[in-house]
């Protein structure tokens, strides 16, 4: 699994955009607070000195005027710089701010006007908004520290959704790894002990009821094969035995007998074919049958001799052609029933023409001139209980032979055209 498809990636992601989105919003806040800050500042000072200084005029007529570097003070439109007499003519008490949205042509001021009691005259503060404005490397220095908060705050926030996820996933790893280890002979129990009465125990739960099914049914599947196994191998040969005997009987004037006999006996040992192959695919285990070093030609020697009687009398003809004699090691029974479907299908629906087998180093390859198969139901024809319209079987043989590679690594490729035969490839060497 990629660590970026992983539920822990998913939470470090996950707090880390959380860590994002909040600094961001933090920092927009705070750059519109000292905007604000900055925008009524002036305004603020402006009415804070005129008010202070009017309060403590009506208490000591001598007080003294508000000086600043950036605030003065005057007593009477009269004392006012000339490009001020004119703007602030006639404007009644309060704070304004000049320029652009506020009163005359002046910019960048804030003008605090208030009448002092007693000697009919106004007191008129002007303070420089420009001079008021904060500091630019202040505000540099404030954008510096929200940088590194931001930094600082994502990588914690990485941090700890890290370490939140090794705590939060770390069940569910362990759940994981002991499903994967698990097997038909090791399947695991009471494993919802090992968790708490939460969601991930909920699963170990969910997981250990699955199993306890699971352990049921592999344990009726083992029984049935073992009783199959004594209970199908038992009448097939007493089956054989009879016929044996009853052909013994016949005389060689019994010709109808004697066909009937040998289509039973032909129907015996493809039914106790049938019976070995799901025998066989029912164990779990691939290692049941113990490898051996054997002959690839003598094992389709034999399969072709067995086969013989499916041909009947048509004119087909059997070519076995030998480009190389290979040796393997691996399960003989089990090559032999791969071997064996792939020529019985062969034969079973060639009428006319003939059926080669080529034995090559790495493959066994058996093509014919037969019936064929519609390229849209050739996929269909490994499958369980899928057959050709023609055939007159339970569909097994090539989903045997399918399921045969599958388990062994080996490789089943099949071609064929309708009306132009089949071919099929056994790879028994991994290309």
């Amino acid at each position: 699994m990629k660590y970026k498809h992983s539920l822990g990636f998913r939470i470090i992601v996950g707090f880390s955009a959380m860590g994002v989105i909040l600094i961001a919003v933090y920092g927009f806040m705070i750059y519109e607070l000292i905007k604000g800050l900055e925008k009524n500042f002036g305004k603020n000072k402006t009415s804070y000195e005129l008010e202070l200084f009017l309060n403590e005029y009506n208490m000591n007529k001598n007080a003294r005027l508000p000086q600043t570097s950036n605030l003065t003070s005057y007593i009477g439109i009269d004392s006012l710089p000339y490009n001020f007499k004119t703007i602030l003519s006639g404007v009644k008490n309060g704070i304004y701010k000049t320029g652009k949205d506020g009163i005359g042509g002046e910019q960048g001021y804030w003008i605090g006007i208030g009448s002092l009691p007693g000697i009919n005259k106004k007191i008129f503060l002007i303070h420089s908004r420009e001079q008021s404005h904060i500091d630019k490397r202040r505000i540099q220095s404030i954008t510096f520290i929200l940088i590194l908060v931001s930094c600082a705050v994502i990588l914690l926030a990485a941090g700890l959704s890290f370490l939140l996820s090794r705590r939060v996933i770390a069940p569910l790893a362990q759940l994981a790894k002991i499903v994967e280890n698990s097997g038909p002979d090791n399947l695991p129990g009471k494993i919802s002990s090992l968790y708490y009465d939460d969601e991930v125990g909920a699963l170990a739960r969910a997981f250990e009821d699955s199993m306890d099914r699971i352990r049921a049914f592999v344990e009726r599947e083992r029984q049935f094969t073992r009783d199959a196994s004594h209970e199908l191998r038992s009448p097939l040969t007493v089956i054989k035995g009879a016929l044996s005997l009853l052909e013994m009987k016949l005389t060689e004037n019994d010709e109808k007998s004697i066909e009937v006999i040998q289509r039973i006996e032909r129907a015996v040992a493809s039914m106790g074919n049938t019976v070995e192959c799901f025998l066989w695919l029912s164990r779990e285990e691939a290692g049941v049958e113990p490898y051996k070093n054997f002959s690839v030609v003598k094992i389709v020697e034999q399969e072709l001799e067995t086969c013989k009687f499916i041909m009947g009398k048509r004119e087909v003809m059997v070519e076995l052609i030998k480009v190389c004699e290979p040796e393997i090691t691996g399960p003989v029974h089990v090559f032999s029933i791969a071997v064996s479907n792939l020529i019985r299908n062969a034969m079973r629906y060639t009428d006319r023409g003939y059926v080669k087998i080529i034995v090559s180093k790495d493959r066994v390859e058996v093509s014919d001139t037969g019936v064929g198969i519609e390229s849209e139901k050739l996929a269909l024809m490994q499958q369980l209980h899928q057959k050709g319209d023609e055939s007159a079987g339970f569909g097994l043989g090539l989903n045997i032979v399918r399921r045969i590679c599958d388990r062994f690594g080996w490789k089943l490729i099949i071609e064929s055209k309708r009306g132009r035969g089949t071919k099929a490839e056994l790879y028994f060497i991994k290309q």
